[in-house]
């Protein structure tokens, strides 16, 4: 046996003396350090006097069985390694042991052998545990920069900008495709910024109708249109000394483009039905998904709107194009997550680090985050393996109402079913819906509006619940 097992301090836990006999010999003559406990409370006094590498519990034990002990072991020793034994083996029994946060599962009656295949696995995972948190300490503070995680090469380039720009007040437009962390950047503009103690006030573009987007941009006065019945500050005056971020800037209509070149041009505003002039000092930054010099040729989007927004540039890559990101974000991911819902999750193993790396991330980081949190939620071991990161694309396997159509349906028949049972599956939630769908939001409502005038019957599904906030 190695010296490197003689070590490992194991506590073995059971009320029946001939097992904790059994396997302090035997586990003993492996090289392990064993101690004994009786039962439940027994162990707990144990180790309040000296901590234990692992500990090997029974389930069925008088007294305090084995789940109360694991659950009071967990309040006392969060990142304790248990395995647990049990006689009354079952998938039940397993999986409820593993949801108390036990690294695995021995039926009796066990070889001794067997034991020590699983300690020594328990303890390269640990010993994982133990590595990854060191790399996490080496690499704090050099890979964060506000809340955005990255080492890669032109994204720290991108974080020597922002610490550049910040302080000048300009106004900055920031493309990228959906979920690269166009607003992270933006919210690390303004934190590096002078105006870094006054407001930060975001507002997607494309999720406000039209018809108040003027309004919910420069305010409106009492009596300006039907159901003003005060007057209201718009986000320009909410954002006044501070930084307003304007996303999706390209889904602005043409008409409210010139009003907004006028504000940023003269710092002055008129509320909706008011011709009284208002002043504002607002920095303004803003994003886009699309091509904006494509939008300007096609005269969607003003030229000299566009040059105003575009004094400062900042193109964000696609994740797949900071391929050495995704391990840092992941792990990020996971420590978030696994913090939130209180689960105790080890690592990610190096098959499926591997699977996560070989992913082309359509929806980018925001893609990834939301394939971490579903694992880390449907977890039943302390370590993701690949099979841990099932693809959003299954919708029947996730539960949803979507089904392959029959051979004679149309392509939009097919697009409007999948439309509206994704909708329902996010409870209509209209912003959530087009992030899983790759859509704009206004294309989304766009297409509701449609639907519903075709078919009056389907507004009690379309307009089912609240809003989403912004709409």
């Amino acid at each position: 046996m190695s010296d490197v097992m003689g070590s490992r301090q194991v506590l073995v836990v059971d009320d029946e003396k001939l097992i904790r006999e059994l396997l302090q010999e035997g586990l003993g003559r492996l090289g392990y350090q064993i101690r004994t406990a009786g039962g439940g409370r027994e162990a707990l006094e144990l180790l309040a006097q000296e901590s234990a590498d692992l500990v090997l519990t029974d389930i069925k034990m008088d007294g305090m069985d084995g789940y109360e002990f694991l659950e009071e072991l967990r309040r006392r020793v969060p990142d304790q390694m248990v395995l647990m034994m049990t006689a009354y083996g079952s998938v039940e029994s397993a999986i409820r042991a593993i949801k108390l946060g036990a690294f695995d599962y021995i039926q009796k009656p066990c070889m001794v052998a067997e034991v020590d295949h699983r300690l020594r696995k328990a303890f390269e995972h640990r010993d994982l545990l133990l590595e990854t948190r060191m790399l996490r300490g080496r690499l704090e503070g050099r890979e964060e920069f506000g809340r955005i995680v990255a080492r890669n090469k032109v994204m720290k380039q991108i974080f020597d900008m922002i610490r550049t720009v910040a302080p000048s007040g300009s106004s900055v437009l920031i493309q990228g495709e959906n979920g690269t962390g166009k607003e992270l950047v933006a919210r690390a503009l303004h934190h590096y910024s002078d105006r870094a103690d006054k407001k930060f006030v975001a507002k997607n573009c494309a999720a406000i109708p039209d018809a108040l987007l003027e309004s919910e941009l420069f305010g409106h006065v009492k009596g300006a249109f039907t159901g003003s019945v005060g007057d209201r500050k718009g986000i320009f005056e909410e954002a006044d000394g501070g930084t307003l971020f304007l996303d999706e800037i390209s889904e602005m209509p043409l008409n409210l483009q010139s009003k907004l070149l006028r504000v940023l041009q003269e710092g002055e505003l008129q509320r909706v039905g008011s011709n009284d002039v208002v002043k504002v000092d607002v920095r303004l930054i803003s994003s886009t998904n699309r091509d904006m010099k494509s939008e300007v040729q096609e005269g969607r989007f003003r030229r000299d709107l566009f040059y105003r927004l575009n004094v400062i540039p900042i193109t964000l890559p696609p994740l797949r194009e900071r391929v050495d990101d995704i391990p840092l974000l992941a792990e990020h991911f996971l420590k978030k997550y696994a913090q939130r819902m209180n689960r105790t999750i080890l690592g990610i193993e190096e098959g499926g680090m591997r699977y996560l790396v070989s992913r082309r991330w359509e929806g980018n980081v925001r893609e990834l985050e939301n394939t971490i949190e579903r694992a880390v939620v449907m977890a039943t071991g302390p370590i993701l393996d690949a099979g841990s990161f099932k693809p959003l694309e299954q919708f029947a396997e996730e539960g949803g109402d979507f089904e392959l159509p029959a051979a004679d349906i149309t392509v939009d028949e097919m697009e409007k079913r999948l439309i509206l049972a994704t909708l329902k599956r996010y409870n209509n939630n209209r912003t959530r819906t087009a992030e899983v769908l790759a859509i704009s939001i206004r294309t989304l409502r766009n297409k509701l509006n449609e639907y519903r005038a075709a078919d009056p019957g389907l507004s009690a599904i379309i307009d089912k619940g609240a809003p989403d906030a912004g709409e």
